[in-house]
């Protein structure tokens, strides 16, 4: 009670009178130090650890004195435990340290924060629900303690349990810290030696700061900015030389994984462009392949026998990841249609006489041959776009694609109705005999080919044609006009025109972004290419040969290069392109100029209040 209630003088007479201090209260545990500790009471406390007490005593819940004292924001009580060697690190029964519990809600002050950082608390411990000190600071809205533990290494981009980043939190509950990380960003450029305008001058360049643990990645913090809508991060001139630099050590495993895509898909093509164009038969009637083919085909089994094994592999890598790309639904696409066009056909078509009547597997082959071919070039386009050089391309061509189809899904029942009603208008006309037909024609009028003379006035007819006399092709010319018009005004002119505006003013917006857009890509496909070479799943290759590997694709490997130093007045300079080095330069120039602007502003202040001094010495009232 006298530890509790934090009355000292009655608690050191009971200490003198052989009290107990081992004792422990209720059915939480607490010793009177936890009392002492909850209550915020440092003399109590001193008390009892001169007599004794253990200042790592866990109660019920394991949380030692320091849990309690950080709980209770009393940074002397918290001072004192740790000068008696309270462990900083110690968990309770839900993971959570000190640390966790000094930062509480509604508090202002970082004294106990500051305390526990300065000697050894580990500011990305996670409690047993994944979160970190950063994430319980962010969800408090409590900005100051966030900007320490980010001074102390704090880590936004750790993930809960429930895979919410601690970037995630302070972007929703405490957007002003995003300023504070691109500040610490431009911290990171610093000029090392000489003046700004010497041809000697130096800046450093510490990549450090994107990297706040090597061990889970050097990419995580700049997926976190893309996957938090924090994207123009990645403007920063310290990341994008950090980019440029990681994407050279990584870009010979993609090239080396686009030759082998280039390989498999020349060699589908030259198997597809013979075997189904050129006839193979023998005495017999039967289908046969020629050696060459033969090799050809057993190349083609082995080749899509390694990419189903390397499809599997990412699988294994990240399912979920691999779930949301439609880029591998469309690999498996591909994967399938050669499986089938690798099983010989039971006997030889002549493809270029096919009689619609007749459906056997070898036209079923022929088929899925034509897709096989046009979706394996399409699939190496998309690899090629993800190189940085070609990608704003192929983003052009994509985007304008998914334009259209939304185009067209959002007009289908405008253009089902022409289709249906040219159906109905031209029974005699071969274009739109079929419903099916009829659907196709209508899009392909979209593009202006109307064939109106084919349509009103067949070539065969011109001759017997006379004005009192229908053409028979058209048993009702004025609602055929009338529909035919209507088509010409709506589609044809309003609703091209409407495609054509639209896909032009989202390609000038798509160019507009086009740097931020080639960053992001180039990013995330670095993190993808380094994640592929950290999985776990290569366990099982020899870890000399391993790290050989992984070394070559870490920047930071070796600390000679946590560090670039740059010459930027030096003409000779051409480690990074001379593009980052005027960008590093200007951050440089103009955080010093905004520094000497600030300086003249508090001297011209410091100035007005010592005349103000005076005049109010002088006895004016101002």
């Amino acid at each position: 009670m006298a530890a509790d209630h934090g009355y000292s003088e009655c608690l050191k007479l009971l200490l003198s009178a052989g009290a107990d201090y081992r004792v422990q209260f209720g059915s939480h545990k607490s010793t009177p130090l936890h009392l002492a500790a909850a209550d915020g009471n440092a003399d109590c406390a001193q008390l009892l650890l001169e007599a004794g007490a253990d200042v790592n005593k866990p109660n019920s819940k394991l949380q030692t004195p320091l849990h309690l004292a950080a709980l209770s924001q009393s940074a002397k009580t918290v001072e004192l435990l740790l000068t008696k060697k309270a462990d900083p690190n110690a968990k309770d029964a839900d993971n959570r340290t000190p640390l966790h519990c000094a930062i509480v809600k509604g508090s202002r002050s970082n004294e106990c924060v500051h305390l526990l950082l300065k000697n050894g608390a580990q500011v990305n411990a996670p409690d047993k629900f994944g979160y970190t000190p950063v994430h319980t600071a962010a969800l408090n809205d409590f900005s100051s303690c966030l900007r320490l533990l980010l001074d102390y290494g704090g880590d936004v981009t750790r993930k809960t349990k429930g895979n919410v980043s601690a970037l995630s939190f302070i972007s929703r509950r405490t957007p002003e810290i995003i300023s504070y990380l691109e500040s610490k960003l431009d911290q990171a450029i610093r000029l090392h030696d000489h003046e700004l305008g010497d041809i000697d001058c130096e800046i450093n360049l510490d990549f450090r700061t994107l990297v706040p643990d090597i061990r889970s990645g050097e990419t995580r913090l700049l997926l976190a900015f893309i996957e938090n809508g924090q994207r123009r991060m990645l403007r920063h001139p310290l990341v994008q030389t950090f980019l440029f630099l990681k994407w050279r050590q990584i870009r010979k495993y993609f090239i080396f994984s686009f030759i082998i895509h280039a390989f498999y898909v020349t060699l589908c093509s030259i198997y597809i462009l013979n075997v189904f164009l050129d006839d193979q038969e023998n005495e017999n009637d039967e289908f046969i392949l020629p050696v060459s083919l033969q090799f050809l085909n057993v190349a083609l089994w082995l080749s899509t026998i390694g990419i189903v094994l390397k499809e599997i592999f990412q699988i294994a890598h990240d399912r979920k990841a691999y779930i949301y790309h439609w880029e591998n639904w469309l690999q498996w696409f591909i994967i399938l249609t050669v499986f089938i066009i690798l099983v010989p056909p039971p006997r030889n078509i002549n493809f270029r006489n096919i009689k619609h009547h007749i459906v056997d597997f070898a036209i079923i082959q022929h088929h899925i041959a034509v897709f096989s071919i046009f979706f394996n070039w399409i699939e190496l386009m998309v690899i090629m776009g993800r190189f940085p050089m070609f990608g704003i391309y192929v983003q052009m061509f994509t985007k304008g694609s998914i334009h259209f189809g939304k185009f067209l899904l959002a007009y289908c029942c405008l253009l089902l109705a022409f289709a249906f009603s040219f159906r109905m208008c031209f029974p005699s006309y071969k274009a739109f005999k079929d419903i099916t037909v009829s659907i196709v024609k209508t899009i392909v009028m979209m593009a202006g080919e109307l064939d109106y003379e084919d349509v009103f006035f067949p070539e065969e007819k011109k001759s017997i044609r006379t004005v009192s006399q229908p053409n028979a092709n058209v048993p009702f010319p004025v609602t055929a006009h009338l529909f035919y018009l209507f088509f010409i005004l709506i589609v044809t002119t309003v609703l091209t025109n409407l495609l054509v505006g639209l896909s032009v003013s989202d390609i000038q917006g798509l160019q507009r972004s086009a740097g931020l857009d080639r960053l992001v890509r180039q990013a995330e496909l670095v993190a993808y290419m380094e994640s592929l070479l950290f999985s776990s799943l290569w366990s099982w290759v020899p870890p000399r040969i391993l790290s050989v590997f992984q070394k070559s694709a870490t920047l930071l490997a070796s600390p000679r290069r946590r560090i670039l130093v740059i010459r930027p007045n030096d003409p000779r300079e051409d480690r990074i392109p001379k593009e980052l080095i005027s960008a590093v330069y200007r951050s440089v120039a103009g955080r010093r100029n905004n520094k000497k602007e600030r300086n003249r502003k508090d001297s011209d202040h410091s100035g007005r209040r010592e005349v103000y001094k005076c005049v109010r010495c002088n006895g004016i009232d101002i």
